[in-house]
């Protein structure tokens, strides 16, 4: 079976464009959809755009329509909206425990969180390598053993060297 061909993998593609590219200020058209589905090698009809939109909101996600500023779906809620994003960001920013590389990481995937439109606006906004930061990346990796250890409810020294 054609990978593209799969109606599921459509659905799935349908959710990640509404995710990755709407909002209420950038709503999707009908049209925008199946060409961007065509992009991806998926061939959509409107009809089978708006029975597919119907499926996931039935299934639970938030898909509203508007007509402004222009006629379209959007995704209205997300796991994490923007200001929790933001705040998220400048606690990592901020943390000196971690290295610039793993601030660099971590900033990517909270913005992976994000549509394009405002990933793009707060990547604009950040400057990682302007505060002082631990270039240790064991401590990172003590993190995780510290998980561990407390999820096994086993004692566990560290020692730390300077």
């Amino acid at each position: 079976m054609e990978l593209y061909g799969n109606p599921k993998i459509k659905l799935l593609e349908l959710y990640k464009l509404l995710k990755s590219y709407s909002d209420d200020e950038h709503p999707l058209s009908a049209n925008d959809l199946c060409r961007m589905l065509a992009e991806k090698g998926i061939a959509a009809s409107r009809r089978t755009v708006y029975r597919d939109l119907k499926v996931l909101t039935e299934y639970g996600a938030d898909i509203l329509y508007t007509r402004l500023p222009k006629q379209g779906f959007f995704l209205a809620k997300r796991h994490f909206e923007l200001p929790e994003v933001r705040i998220l960001l400048d606690a990592v920013l901020a943390a000196p425990f971690i290295t610039n590389k793993k601030t660099a990481e971590l900033t990517e995937k909270l913005c992976g969180l994000l549509n394009c439109y405002q990933a793009a606006e707060v990547s604009s906004q950040i400057r990682i390598g302007k505060c002082d930061k631990f270039g240790n990346e064991e401590i990172y990796y003590n993190i995780d053993t510290i998980n561990h250890a407390i999820s096994s409810l086993k004692k566990n020294i560290i020692l730390l060297s300077s």
